[in-house]
């Protein structure tokens, strides 16, 4: 196990006194915003990497348009389904393009 340095845990133990919380608590909470920043950064990496190369980054978009033809294939836009099973038609409204 590690220990934290002594500017650490007294940080940690002013925002634990102000918030009225555990030092536990405040930790748990700041591991967990960490690991999602974390994550996400890794997450990114890959498509920062492929967006400074043009010509692939190019190439990705046009993938991508393919897969949206897909996403309505065969669904009707103003069915609108529940939880239990049942279907309402809800036509959808006319949008003013002008």
């Amino acid at each position: 196990m590690e220990y934290l340095s002594p500017e650490t845990s007294r940080r940690l133990g002013e925002i634990a006194a102000e918030d009225k919380t555990t030092r536990r608590s405040v930790l748990d909470s700041v591991v967990k915003e960490y690991y999602r920043a974390w994550f996400f950064r890794r997450a990114d990496a890959p498509y920062e990497t492929l967006q400074r190369d043009e010509s692939a980054w190019e190439l990705e978009l046009a993938g991508r348009q393919d897969w949206d033809a897909t996403l309505l294939d065969g669904i009707d836009c103003d069915e609108h389904w529940h939880e239990d099973g049942i279907v309402d038609i809800i036509p959808a409204k006319a949008v003013d393009r002008t």
